[in-house]
């Protein structure tokens, strides 16, 4: 499934970012593995991020954009 990761906000080290990152990034959190439970998602949504940006996320909100991967 590909979901749209929206309004993301930066935790910022030291409070400087280099450059403009993106607010919305579009990701098949299936390829991420997280523990089953509370938090599952989450877990994969922030790693997605990271894997991307390569900053971590201080907050951020999601919701399923297509079922199937690679479409939007």
């Amino acid at each position: 499934m590909t979901w749209k990761i929206y309004d993301i906000v930066y935790r910022q080290p030291n409070g400087i970012i280099n450059g403009v990152l993106p607010t919305v990034i579009y990701a098949d959190l299936n390829k991420y593995y997280a523990d089953v439970g509370f938090g599952n998602l989450n877990s994969k949504v922030y790693q997605a991020v990271k894997d991307f940006t390569g900053f971590e996320v201080d907050k951020c909100k999601v919701k399923m954009a297509s079922r199937y991967p690679g479409s939007k």
